[in-house]
C-alpha cells in the first residue's frame, strides 16, 4: 500500500483539528481533553473517537502518517489514565512553558518586563533595560582591554595547569548537558535548554524498517491490568487474579509476525536446521488425502501441508527455533531482538483495552482484526464450531490483511499463536498483588508460553488474556512467533 509524502497531508490538522502553532502537541491537545480531566472513561472514550477517525485514513496513502499519530495518541491514553505517568509528564510540560512562554526576550536570553510609563512619561522598562545593555557592554570593553593585557601572562603559566582547566568544552552548557535550540522558532538563540529539560520528540521513530524488511513499532512506557477480572465468565483460574503491571522504558514490536520469507532469509544465512526437520518426526500439518490434521515428516516450516506465501506466517516452529532466530537476527542487526514477555504481549495486545478483545467483546467483531476459526473454515471444516461472521480465509492469512490494533500492530488476535520468552506457570499472577514491573518469568514449569489463538482454534483462545503453554520444543501447524527489540 502506498505512502504519501506527509507534506502532502497534516493529520494532526486536518483529522485531529489541531493548529500548526501547537507543535508537537501535547497529550491533552491530541485527545481534545482539558488539563483538568481526571475520569479515565471520559479520557479513554477521547482516545477511541480520536483513534476510530485517524484509522479510518488507512488506505488513503498516509498510512505510515496514520500509525505514527496512532502512536501518539496511544501514548497520550497511557499517560493520561496514570497517575504516576501523568503526574511525571505534566511536570515535564510547566518546565517545557515556562521556557517558552515569552517570545519578548533581552540580550540575555530573559524576559523583558513590561513597559511602566514613569512621571516625564518615558517607558521605564525600556530604560532600564536600556541601561542593563550599556553597562554589559562596558564592562565587556574593559574585560576585553584587561584579557589582552594579561594573555600574554596567562599563556606563560597555561603550560603547567592541568589541561582539563583550560578551556570549557563548546556545545556544552550548565551541568554539561547538551545544548538544544527553544522549539519556538521565534525566539533567540540564546534562549536554550538542556535536551533532558524538553518533551523528547514524538514519534519521530514510531515506525522502523530493519535490514532484512522487518518493520517494527515504538510502544510506549506504560501501565496496563494483566490477567482477566473476577467478573468475566469465560476466564480461567491461570488468567486470574487481575493486577496491574508497569513498564518504565518503550520497546520496539514486530509490526507483523515472523513470515514465512523472513524466516527463510535466516535459514538461507545460516544453513538451520528446524526442530522438525532435526526430529525425525517432522511438525504437524493438514492432510489433503485424509482431510485430517496429524504429525509427519514431510510437515515443516517449509511445507503445512496448505498453500502459504513468503507473506504469510512461519509455522511449524519451535521456541528453540524462535530463540535461534533471535539470536541470529540480533547479531546481523547489532541490536538486541527477543521474543516478547508474556506481560509485553499482552500489553500491546490490549493496546490499551480492557474488554476481551482488543476492539471489544463482541466475537463476531473479530473478522475485522483478525484470522480466526469462521464461517470460511466451516465450508471446509463443516464440523467445526465456528462464529457466523466470515474473515475469507480457511488457513493462514498473509500477514497485515485486517485492521491493527491501536498501537498500530497487526495480527495479535488469531492467525498463528505466538511463542513467548517466559517459562509457563499457571500460578504466576498470584503473588503479584502490588504493580509489577515488567515481569518476567523464569520458573514454573518445563514448558513456555504461548500468546494469541490461531485460525485453528476455539474462539476464546483468542482473547487478550489467554495463556497456554507447550514443551519448548513443540512444533505445531499453529504456531509462529514475532519479535521485540530494545529502544
Amino acid at each position: 500500500m502506498g505512502n504519501a509524502d506527509h507534506d502532502e497531508v497534516d493529520g494532526f490538522r486536518k483529522w485531529l483539528g489541531i493548529s500548526s502553532k501547537k507543535r508537537p502537541p501535547t497529550h491533552y491537545e491530541l485527545l481534545a481533553v482539558s488539563l483538568d480531566e481526571e475520569d479515565h472513561e471520559v479520557i479513554q472514550f477521547a482516545a477511541k473517537q480520536r483513534k476510530d477517525f485517524v484509522k479510518s485514513k488507512r488506505g488513503e496513502g498516509y498510512d505510515d502518517h496514520v500509525t505514527e499519530i496512532l502512536y501518539l495518541l496511544a501514548e497520550a491514553e497511557m499517560t493520561l489514565i496514570s497517575p504516576d505517568l501523568r503526574r511525571d509528564y505534566d511536570q515535564r510540560m510547566k518546565l517545557f512553558q515556562k521556557r517558552k512562554k515569552s517570545r519578548r526576550l533581552n540580550a540575555y536570553g530573559n524576559e523583558i518586563p513590561p513597559y511602566r510609563a514613569s512621571s516625564a512619561g518615558v517607558e521605564t522598562g525600556f530604560v532600564e533595560e536600556y541601561g542593563k545593555l550599556v553597562a554589559i557592554l562596558c564592562v565587556a570593553f574593559f574585560g576585553m582591554a584587561a584579557a589582552s593585557f594579561l594573555l600574554p601572562w596567562q599563556k606563560m603559566f597555561n603550560s603547567k595547569s592541568d589541561p582539563s582547566h583550560q578551556m570549557v568544552e563548546i556545545g556544552r552548557g550548565i551541568n554539561n548537558g547538551p545544548l538544544v535550540a527553544n522549539r519556538d522558532d521565534n525566539a533567540g538563540p540564546l534562549n536554550q535548554a538542556k535536551a533532558s529539560d524538553l518533551p523528547a520528540e514524538e514519534g519521530s521513530d514510531a515506525l522502523i524498517t530493519n535490514s532484512i524488511g522487518m518493520k517494527l513499532v515504538l510502544i510506549p512506557a506504560g501501565e496496563f491490568m494483566m490477567g482477566s477480572p473476577d467478573s468475566f465468565k469465560d476466564a480461567e483460574q491461570r488468567e486470574r487474579p487481575q493486577h496491574k503491571v508497569r513498564f518504565t522504558k518503550p520497546f520496539y514490536m514486530g509490526q507483523h509476525e515472523v513470515t514465512k520469507g523472513v524466516f527463510a532469509h535466516f535459514v538461507q544465512e545460516t544453513n538451520y536446521k528446524t526442530t522438525a526437520e532435526q526430529n525425525g518426526v517432522g511438525g504437524n500439518g493438514y492432510d489433503a488425502i485424509t482431510g485430517k490434521f496429524k504429525a509427519k515428516k514431510e510437515f515443516t516450516w517449509k511445507n503445512p501441508g496448505f498453500e502459504q506465501t513468503d507473506d504469510h506466517p512461519v509455522l511449524n516452529v519451535s521456541w528453540d527455533d524462535a530463540v535461534q532466530f533471535c539470536e541470529w537476527l540480533s547479531e546481523r542487526e547489532k541490536e538486541e531482538y527477543q521474543l516478547p514477555t508474556e506481560a509485553q504481549w499482552e500489553y500491546v495486545c490490549r493496546a490499551g483495552s480492557q474488554e476481551p478483545w482488543s476492539f471489544g467483546n463482541d466475537v463476531e467483531g473479530l473478522v475485522v482484526v483478525g484470522n480466526v476459526k469462521d464461517a470460511t473454515a466451516k465450508e471446509k471444516f463443516t464440523e467445526w464450531d465456528t462464529i457466523k461472521s466470515s474473515d475469507g480465509y480457511v488457513f493462514t492469512a498473509p500477514v497485515g490483511q485486517f485492521q491493527p490494533n491501536a498501537f498500530g500492530i497487526y495480527d495479535m488476535h488469531g492467525n498463528a499463536w505466538e511463542w513467548c520468552r517466559d517459562i509457563y506457570d499457571e500460578n504466576a499472577y498470584k503473588n503479584r498483588s502490588e504493580t509489577t514491573d515488567a515481569p518476567f518469568v523464569t520458573t514454573g514449569t518445563d514448558k513456555r508460553l504461548m500468546r494469541g489463538g490461531s485460525w485453528y482454534d476455539w474462539i476464546n483462545f483468542t482473547r487478550s488474556a489467554r495463556r497456554a503453554g507447550w514443551s519448548p520444543d513443540s512444533s505445531f501447524v499453529n504456531v509462529g512467533f514475532r519479535v521485540v527489540r530494545t529502544q
